[in-house]
């Protein structure tokens, strides 16, 4: 009796399957009755444009680099379409693992905001439950009566509407602050500075010469090395058959290593050790954690495209230690997508295409302005017309990098 009770039935719309509960309802309800989350739906619904405007800038931006810079063109070539569709197990930069955990947390979010600040208004939330592809969770899903929304005031369906995009937000920014917390309690593994090494050909000169992946290359020949570019100059200069003595640092000991060079396989006339190096851990780790004050699209780029500038990438852990131990790296990882995830959600939900939320939230806002019905020809025209110039931005966008 009690599963009947919880559970209005199951709907498989195959391959995806429905579990509708009134179990949401009831949360959603004792939640509403909080007063805070009248005053959270009025700041919801004033960020919604901001948040709109970030979305045309990086699109516009976008388009930009794309025009100007034909190596961004290649980059994002060589990704493939894909990379366009927030899905983990299509999109090739999202981790199955992770990128599951992040969307499935960011759409139950969404979904539940809406449910909130609808029963905070009075409205009928007809159904919420749980979305599954075959047997894994992907979602969440609230179903809200269309025809009250349709007709309630232009400000309470605009809260309703700009819900979802500034919970998803709100979520990413805190996650992006657990995230910091988080690499703020890294630090380096050894205490000297130098060039990383996190790949040895085994092969080659430097796997002969028993370097490992996580040693610092100090020195070569006298010369303090305290960065990649500095290593990259410096063998640049160098001929195949000579012989390089490297100051190594393995953790706190330092010890002198004797490489003969061999030749580089993109440029005979130049000398190669066969090692993947990056940046100085303690520069990277001091860069990360500061980026907030003077970049903060630094915490955009994902680690599974941009490893060897991020703490807790699979390039990078090795460089560094934390009291946290291996969860460190763990949590990291995962607030890192939980934060991206809810921010991409955020940015297109916030677009006025009708009829996701930006589209909804656009139209009831011409609604306000012209004091006009949901049916309004002139609300509609304007709404369909705008909507398909932001289809055309979106569209241009994304194809724009396989058309040039």
């Amino acid at each position: 009796m009690q599963e009947k009770e919880r559970f209005r039935h199951v709907e498989v719309q195959f391959p995806l399957v429905l579990v509708k509960t009134r179990r949401g309802i009831g949360l959603m309800d004792r939640v509403a009755k909080f007063k805070a989350t009248q005053y959270l739906g009025s700041f919801y619904l004033y960020i919604m444009p901001v948040i709109t405007a970030i979305m045309f800038y990086i699109g516009i931006t976008a388009i930009y680099r794309y025009v100007h810079t034909p190596s961004a063109v290649s980059f994002v070539r060589s990704l493939g379409p894909a990379v366009n569709i927030l899905l983990p197990g299509l999109n090739p930069i999202l981790p199955i693992f992770y990128g599951w955990i992040a969307l499935f947390f960011a759409m139950i979010v969404h979904e539940a905001s809406h449910g909130i600040m609808a029963r905070r208004a009075g409205l009928t939330v007809k159904d919420s439950g749980l979305l599954f592809f075959l047997v894994v969770p992907v979602g969440a899903f609230v179903e809200l009566d269309e025809e009250q929304l349709k007709k309630e005031r232009p400000s309470i369906a605009g809260r309703i509407l700009a819900a979802g995009v500034g919970s998803n937000l709100a979520s990413a920014l805190i996650f992006l602050f657990l995230l910091i917390l988080v690499v703020s309690t890294f630090a380096p593994v050894s205490q000297y500075n130098g060039v990383g090494i996190a790949q040895v050909n085994e092969s080659a000169p430097a796997g002969l010469a028993g370097l490992h992946p996580g040693e610092l290359i100090v020195s070569v020949n006298g010369t303090s090395i305290s960065n990649l570019l500095q290593l990259q100059s410096f063998l640049e200069g160098t001929k195949p058959g000579e012989m390089l003595v490297m100051q190594v640092a393995d953790g706190s000991s330092l010890s002198k290593v004797n490489i003969t060079l061999a030749s580089n396989p993109l440029n005979s006339s130049i000398g190669y050790i066969g090692i993947g190096a990056v940046d100085s851990p303690t520069q990277i780790l001091h860069s990360y954690l500061g980026a907030w004050r003077y970049n903060p699209t630094a915490y955009i780029p994902p680690p599974t495209l941009f490893g060897n500038y991020i703490p807790f990438s699979s390039t990078m852990e090795i460089f560094y230690t934390s009291p946290l131990g291996s969860a460190a790296t763990i949590l990291a990882n995962l607030f890192y997508w939980l934060w991206f995830i809810n921010f991409n959600l955020a940015l297109f939900n916030a677009l006025p295409i009708y009829p996701f939320d930006g589209g909804l939230a656009f139209r009831h806002m011409l609604r306000a302005a012209k004091n006009a019905t949901w049916d309004d020809k002139s609300v509609k025209l304007l709404t369909n017309a705008v909507t398909i110039a932001v289809v055309i931005f979106v569209v241009t966008m994304v194809l724009l990098p396989y058309v040039l």
